[in-house]
């Protein structure tokens, strides 16, 4: 059910570690302080041990919540499924959260197509989304005089 191992991700955080740790580590790989191995195996040792970190402390911290057990229970892992950052996770790989919920529809009154916002014009009929309150007539704003019969709402 997971989206990503935690081994792919902390493959991903090794390679940025890695490639971070280059501008500073190839002048003593050059040199013949280092080797370039040495480099490569401190960046995977520091990023084993950050996310070793993370993954404990989010036990330590949530272990105890509600959400923590039903997170679990279904199989994942707060840090590496939820809250591991974009680019050691992709954005296909991070799950929704259940206070998105689902995106708000809007509809035009008139045409009935899709709008963006209610507070624009249809982008299909041209027609704002105030009516008169006499008439039912479009208006083109909420305290905006109707063309119709007239009516001008107070301010």
């Amino acid at each position: 059910m997971r989206n990503s191992s935690a081994a792919e991700v902390i493959a991903r955080f090794w390679i940025m570690g890695f490639l971070i740790s280059l501008p500073i580590g190839i002048p003593a790989v050059v040199t013949g302080a280092i080797s370039l191995g040495f480099l490569a195996s401190i960046a995977f040792i520091v990023a084993v041990l950050f996310n070793t970190a993370q993954w404990l402390g989010h036990r330590l911290l949530f272990g105890h919540t509600e959400e923590y057990r039903e997170f679990t229970a279904n199989g994942l892992d707060p840090w590496f499924d939820h809250s591991c950052p974009w680019p050691f996770r992709s954005d296909a790989e991070i799950l929704a959260s259940p206070e998105d919920g689902p995106a708000e529809r809007w509809y035009c009154p008139y045409c009935h197509a899709e709008m963006v916002d209610l507070d624009f014009h249809c982008w299909n009929c041209g027609q704002g989304h105030w009516l008169c309150g006499n008439c039912n007539a479009p208006i083109e704003g909420e305290f905006a005089p109707c063309n119709r019969c007239g009516n001008s709402p107070p301010r």
